[in-house]
């Protein structure tokens, strides 16, 4: 390697020749300064056995996010790494969740209509019967859902529009407005009781809406360095600024999802232009990226993109969940067999029920034994949501008067089947390995306040 205006060797044993070329000497010190400083970051990663720092390093080009040799695998395994050798430091913060007799309710009024003259009259009874009783009436969206995820975990939530997806992603990240939990309803966030999780771990438990609210005037850049500034925590590697980590982390995850080149464009919205629909997707998947939560709920996430940028994005949270130990929950309406399989379990809802919750190789095989055909290249995911639509599912000849139909009915398969039973152990298992209050609610506090400034 030949660098500029010196000559000699260098401490790596690397050749310098002058450079015969009309350069000023100003130019020649700062290439020098940087020759040293690319020097004295190998020879220091060499003989202190640790790779390069990612927040300040520029000796690899696979950690660099602007750089298109860059490797968001290699990168999070060499935070990981940074990270494992300091662990009073830097404590690794995960969690898992199971519930038990999950029910959610809500009260609503019946539906208003435009007034004629005949239900203006019909209306007089409404008041009256108003008058008498107040109280709106009571709405069950959830009954009897069990479920368990641990830390690493992914889990794929299916159910037509109105089944309660929505809802039970919502109730798993505490954004219960307007709603209410069922007495009977037990949370067990690695031994945190959801009610503290909520209050005290907020951010530690995210949920990304399909809908996509941003401040339309910020440019991308601008929105998602607000996010990783939000996050940062203080308990950051060596020589690494506030304003350096948060940079850093902006373009990584803006790398990863694949939307570096709208750093300077406007996110915007339908009134003012910006970014494209799927774009702006993007941005909301990676400002929810950035929040570094311990269980990611994303619903529908992927409405608006093409299918290879959906899988895409169910590999990157793949990659999230396997290398930081976050658990992710994830409904989608629909999945590619290919996006599918990157799941560890499935959840299946019908009309409010839960009908399945188990392993994603399971699914097929539970439901065709209940007497239901799964057609000819139609992909599992399709196959599960079609068994909520009467239209749609396809029963197997000689089952017609055996199988469930009813939403009740397939429930109560499925309290039945040694699936569920099983599921119930491995949640008894979970309770006892993370009693409510134990040890594990000291560790996630301490990991939490060591990211937290002295002065909060």
């Amino acid at each position: 390697m030949t660098v500029p205006g010196n000559s000699g060797t260098n401490p790596d044993g690397l050749n310098v020749e002058p450079y015969q070329g009309d350069m000023s000497t100003e130019d020649q010190r700062k290439i020098m300064k940087l020759a040293r400083r690319l020097t004295a970051e190998s020879t220091r990663s060499r003989h202190d056995g640790m790779p390069p720092n990612p927040f300040t390093t520029s000796c690899d080009p696979s950690l660099d996010p602007n750089s298109p040799k860059f490797n968001a695998r290699h990168w999070a395994r060499t935070i990981l790494h940074w990270s494992s050798q300091d662990p009073d430091r830097f404590p690794q913060r995960t969690a898992g969740v199971s519930f038990r007799s999950l029910g959610v309710h809500g009260y609503g009024r019946s539906t208003a209509y435009q007034k004629d003259f005949l239900n203006a009259i019909l209306q007089v009874g409404d008041i009256v019967s108003g008058l008498v009783n107040s109280r709106n009436r009571k709405l069950q969206i959830l009954k009897d859902h069990d479920g368990l995820l641990r830390s690493g975990e992914m889990l794929l939530v299916l159910g037509r529009p109105g089944s309660g997806v929505s809802t039970l992603l919502k109730t798993i990240a505490g954004q219960t407005k307007g709603l209410s939990l069922d007495d009977s309803t037990e949370f067990n966030y690695q031994g945190i009781p959801w009610d503290l999780m909520h209050r005290k771990f907020r951010g530690d438990v995210t949920y990304q809406a399909e809908t996509d609210v941003h401040f339309p005037h910020l440019t991308v850049g601008q929105t998602l360095q607000y996010a990783a500034l939000a996050r940062t925590p203080h308990n950051r590697l060596p020589g690494v600024s506030r304003e350096t980590y948060a940079t850093h982390l902006r373009d990584v995850v803006m790398a990863i999802f694949g939307i570096s080149h709208t750093v300077n464009t406007k996110v915007g919205d339908d009134f003012i232009r910006g970014v494209s629909g799927g774009e702006r997707k993007r941005v909301s998947i990676a400002e929810l990226a950035l929040t570094q939560s311990c269980i990611q709920c994303w619903d529908n996430s992927t409405r608006g993109l093409d299918s290879a940028t959906a899988l895409e994005f169910v590999r990157t949270v793949r990659l999230s969940v396997d290398v930081a130990g976050t658990a992710a929950v994830v409904a989608l309406y629909q999945a590619s067999q290919q996006a599918y399989d990157v799941f560890d379990k499935v959840a299946l809802l019908y009309e409010g029920r839960q009908i399945y919750f188990g392993p994603i190789d399971q699914a097929k095989s539970y439901f065709t034994e209940l007497g239901y055909e799964c057609p000819e290249r139609q992909t599992t995911a399709d196959f599960l949501t079609s068994l909520t639509n009467p239209v749609e599912r396809v029963v197997r000849s000689g089952f017609e008067s055996r199988v469930p139909r009813t939403p009740g009915e397939f429930a109560k398969c499925w309290e039945q089947s040694v699936l569920r039973a099983r599921l119930l152990g491995e949640i008894s298992d979970f309770e006892r390995e993370h009693p409510i209050g134990g040890p594990m609610l000291q560790k996630f506090e301490s990991s939490r306040n060591a990211e937290r400034s002295p002065l909060m």
